[in-house]
């Protein structure tokens, strides 16, 4: 019966494979390709808000927002590629499986169909480049991703292609890319060697080599020993059930990001003392502060500005003492 039910929820999730919704339980697992999706889809992991596919060079962050209208819903989606230059992905390993399998029913010759797909919390792509395996996992509902340089294997052979997103920063210890719903963070960046069953940390940080291409620097490590490198993807997006979109973000100190924007939302998320919670008709301003120093990215505040019409931002500013300036437009009368 649970087979019954299970194929049941993939014959109507196929539809609408981009919404979470349709299968909570595989959040935190990545379920391979055995047929049921484009051959250059190697795994699929599907989290809220966003859907990350493995392929044959990288790994693809499809961000997106369901939107309600009369005639149905619509998707509004960035997608986001993060390559590994020069890398292969044609051998792997795959551990800690799910307890629940898939079964992908589509059209109507059952010699087609796939069943019990497994779903898995870990994933290692072996010898990506020579003697460097990836294995990417989940922690805190966050993905990350861990470069296994075995003895003979060369750190700088690694090579880190982001393209499609709205801009890119680094600092060295993070890259933070932005894309139309939010941030990105790849950070809290962490090179280790095992002593005696501990983990040494090594020195490391991200290294820019071009516009959007990124390696690593390290520091002493001994290369006959094992070295793991290993960032996290902390994902700062947020929204309602309706249009929202950022204008501005400025990181006021380390690890506080403010961020202004407009939403057409009715459940957008508000927090206990800000002030104007109740949101007005049309498109109100907001402005709302992060703390993403951990893998929670905990929403301090959120506060909201309009009137009865349409109120837009153009831009943000802060001085000295830490005045929050907005610049914008509104045909609100109130």
């Amino acid at each position: 019966m649970k087979n019954k039910i299970a194929a049941l929820f993939l014959i109507v999730g196929w539809l609408f494979v981009a919404n979470f919704d349709v299968f909570p339980f595989t959040k935190g697992y990545y379920i391979p390709n055995r047929g049921q999706w484009d051959s250059r889809v190697l795994f699929l992991s599907q989290n809220q808000g966003y859907n990350l596919f493995i392929t044959k060079d990288g790994l693809n962050f499809d961000y997106y927002n369901l939107k309600n209208i009369d005639a149905g819903t619509i998707k509004e989606g960035h997608l986001v590629k993060m390559t590994i230059s020069g890398g292969t992905f044609n051998r792997t390993k795959c551990s800690n499986p799910s307890q629940w399998k898939l079964a992908f029913l589509k059209g109507n010759v059952p010699s087609k169909w796939v069943r019990d797909v497994e779903g898995y919390q870990e994933v290692t792509f072996l010898d990506v480049y020579q003697n460097i395996d990836l294995k990417v996992k989940f922690q805190s509902d966050n993905p990350r991703y861990d470069f296994i340089v075995k003895p003979g294997g060369k750190p700088t052979d690694i090579v880190i292609r982001l393209d499609g997103a709205l801009g890119i920063q680094s600092d060295g210890k993070t890259i933070r890319f932005y894309t139309r719903f939010g941030e990105v963070v790849n950070g809290n960046l962490l090179a280790y060697q095992l002593e005696n069953g501990i983990p040494a940390e090594i020195k490391c940080n991200f290294k820019q080599i071009g516009e959007n291409l990124f390696t690593f620097a390290l520091g002493d490590y001994d290369p006959a020993k094992e070295l793991i490198i290993d960032p996290i993807v902390m994902m700062s997006y947020f929204g309602g059930s309706g249009n929202e979109q950022i204008v501005a973000m400025q990181e006021i100190s380390t690890g506080i990001l403010l961020a202004t924007g407009w939403t057409e939302s009715v459940n957008f998320p508000s927090t206990v003392g800000s002030y104007d919670e109740n949101y007005n008709d049309l498109r109100d301003i907001f402005i709302c502060k992060f703390n993403i120093q951990n893998a929670n990215r905990d929403l301090l505040y959120c506060t909201f500005f309009g009137g009865g019409g349409t109120d837009y931002p153009v831009g943000m500013s802060i001085d000295d003492q830490g005045n929050v300036y907005i610049g914008g437009s509104t045909n609100s009368a109130d």
